[in-house]
């Protein structure tokens, strides 16, 4: 976030994201089908996961499918300074889809976006995740996380 511009500028209710899964405790991702959603493989991958919620209802999970090139990082960088961490599942393919047992039908997913003209374009970030700014980098202890928020990015060329 930027340091100048009050957090209540990033809020974003969830009734304006509906597509939002929410893991147990912490994590989420964005569901991409009926019974398909994308997240991070770092959120799945230190408790198994039964269950979501999309939409305040509660959704059994099959599987989860962890990217093949995903690596777990070392413990060293596991906990302390976020930038190694972040700076390792960067370069890692930190990816993972959930199938559910059932296909949500009260929830329109998210369309993935298959062009090519993405260059130079603004998109909007949407999630819940750990959150700082670039006077500090990320909060210590990420207290603000798990609060939904959105903001925006120049794609550059």
């Amino acid at each position: 976030m930027r340091h100048d511009v009050s957090d209540s500028e990033y809020r974003v209710s969830s009734v304006e994201f509906p597509e939002i899964a929410y893991l147990p405790r912490e994590g989420h991702g964005v569901l991409i089908a009926t019974d398909w959603v994308l997240t991070a493989v770092h959120a799945t991958t230190w408790r198994p996961i039964y269950e979501l919620e999309i939409k305040g209802i509660t959704r059994a999970v099959e599987k989860v499918v962890a990217h093949p090139g995903y690596k777990k990082p070392p413990k060293e960088i596991q906990s302390g300074d976020a930038a190694p961490l972040i700076g390792f599942l960067a370069a890692s393919d930190d990816v993972a889809l959930i199938k559910l047992q059932k296909p949500v039908t009260d929830v329109t997913p998210v369309k993935i976006y298959r062009g090519s003209g993405e260059s130079g374009q603004v998109v909007e970030i949407i999630g819940a995740g750990a959150t700082g700014n670039g006077l500090v980098g990320q909060y210590p202890g990420s207290p603000l996380r798990g609060e939904l928020r959105h903001a925006e990015n120049d794609l550059a060329v």
